[in-house]
Parts: C-alpha cells; sequence; structure tokens
C-alpha cells in the first residue's frame, strides 16, 4: 500500500479543532502529509509513559511535526520488574473556542503541570 494513499485516523471535535491519534508511522512522507493535508492542532499520543508536551521544532521533533504532540500517562511503581503500579499520572484535556487546555494530574487530583495552546 502506497503510505500517501492512506489517510491518518482523525477526529473532529467540535468544528474548528482535529485531534490525531497516530498509529507509530515515524517518517518524512507521514509528517508532510499530516503537517500539509491534516493541519491538527494536537498529537494525543500514549504508552511511552511519560509526561510531556512535544514542541514545533522541539528536542523530539525529528520529522517536522505539524502540532503539539501531547504524552499524558506515567506510571510510578513499586516494584517495575513486576509490573507493581503504586501511583499513577494522567492528563485533562479540555477545549474551547480559543485553546486548548492540558493539566497533568496525580491520583489525588493534584496538578503537576499545565499547558494551553491557543487555537483559531
Amino acid at each position: 500500500m502506497n503510505m500517501l494513499e492512506t489517510k491518518p485516523a482523525v477526529f473532529v471535535v467540535k468544528e474548528h479543532y482535529h485531534i490525531m491519534i497516530p498509529v507509530a508511522c515515524p517518517c518524512l512522507m507521514w509528517a508532510k502529509l499530516i503537517r500539509e493535508d491534516v493541519k491538527p492542532d494536537i498529537m494525543i499520543c500514549g504508552h511511552t509513559h511519560k509526561l510531556e508536551i512535544d514542541e514545533v521544532g522541539g528536542k523530539n521533533d525529528f520529522y517536522g511535526q505539524a502540532c503539539p504532540v501531547l504524552v499524558g500517562s506515567e506510571p510510578e511503581f513499586y516494584d517495575p520488574a513486576v509490573s507493581d503500579v503504586k501511583s499513577f499520572k494522567g492528563s485533562g484535556i479540555s477545549f474551547s473556542d480559543k485553546e486548548i487546555k492540558v493539566e497533568f494530574t496525580t491520583c489525588e487530583r493534584k496538578v503537576v503541570g499545565k499547558y494551553i495552546i491557543k487555537v483559531g
């Protein structure tokens, strides 16, 4: 299958937000397709077990990403060898007409980080 013929998974929230949840495809053609055709406001990723926003042009932007990338889950282990989870941090995302707000929180609802993406 030609990668340029394949459309990434895109979910439209409200009318002007484009949120992309990618499948592992770290290559230049996908980055170009996403940047030029999809034009998302935020990319939401998981499974890397950290709390992070990767900016366009930042240290993790290897292929010319189209927008900020959110990685928003981080388990804390009692014993990583047996995957015994002690606590968990996650991310909450809220949308308005002018911005996307991301808050990183603990299980106890303590906010440990905030980030705002201006849109529109």
